[in-house]
């Protein structure tokens, strides 16, 4: 069963009834989902570790490598289709993941970037710098995004004007709710949108957006004046809290 982190949970509530039969009868239960926290497949597999921890074997599948990726855009579209820094860019863009590249190729194509010639290759029709996200791959994004509760849809957009780092004092100075952002903090590493670095002494624990992808949909959903609005404290606090600091020294 593929997929399965779009399952209803009437659907899921029956693979629970019927999951128990690998226990009596010679029956393979092969499933594949994405790590989604927030979908009702999670708890399913968290019940499938829990009830036959002795019966499941788990494959988590990595981020292809660059060159992983750089050879799923030349099996599709050939070798030699694309200019260098456009491949680069695919692969920068698409941090390994085979959706990604997929849609990404898929929209250079409704776009007219990539047309075919009378020979029926792909070739690049215009170069390009650099490229907005599939209406589809944005979708996905902002669909995971949407769930987060207020707060933490706050602590992301403030964390996005910073930039793919940023520190947990900085937003403690900025948020509209201080007391609430550890546990902000606590769910959105538990969703995976951002991971723990290391501590800085003058800006507190250091935060990475775990997809560059993740932080431009966050930022590109920004109002201009709110952007504005929040450069301009973030700057101002980044300045305040270095400068407190060396005066501590």
């Amino acid at each position: 069963l593929s997929y399965i982190q779009w399952a209803d949970a009437a659907s899921l509530e029956l693979l629970r009834y019927c999951i128990s039969l690998c226990e009596s009868d010679p029956l393979l239960w092969l499933f594949t989902l994405r790590p989604d926290r927030d979908s009702p497949a999670w708890g399913f597999s968290q019940y499938l570790e829990t009830e036959f921890i002795h019966r499941l074997v788990c494959i988590e599948l990595p981020p292809l490598s660059p060159e992983a990726s750089r050879q799923m855009v030349l099996q599709i579209l050939g070798e030699h289709r694309l200019a260098d820094s456009t491949l680069e860019l695919v692969i920068q863009k698409t941090e390994g993941n085979p959706y990604y590249i997929n849609e990404i190729l898929q929209t250079l194509i409704e776009q007219e970037v990539l047309q075919r010639n009378e020979q029926g290759q792909w070739y690049e029709a215009r170069e390009i710098a650099s490229f907005d996200l599939p209406d589809s791959l944005q979708g996905l994004l902002l669909s995971r995004i949407g769930r987060l509760a207020p707060e933490e849809r706050q602590v992301l957009q403030i964390a996005s004007v910073t930039g793919l780092i940023f520190w947990e004092n900085v937003l403690q100075q900025i948020t509209d709710n201080p007391a609430q952002l550890k546990a902000a903090l606590k769910q959105l590493l538990k969703a995976r949108f951002i991971q723990e670095r290391h501590p800085s002494p003058e800006l507190g624990m250091e935060y990475l957006f775990t997809s560059s992808l993740i932080r431009d949909v966050v930022y590109d959903g920004l109002l201009s004046s709110q952007r504005t609005q929040c450069h301009l404290k973030v700057a101002t606090t980044l300045e305040t809290c270095v400068r407190s600091e060396s005066i501590k020294r």
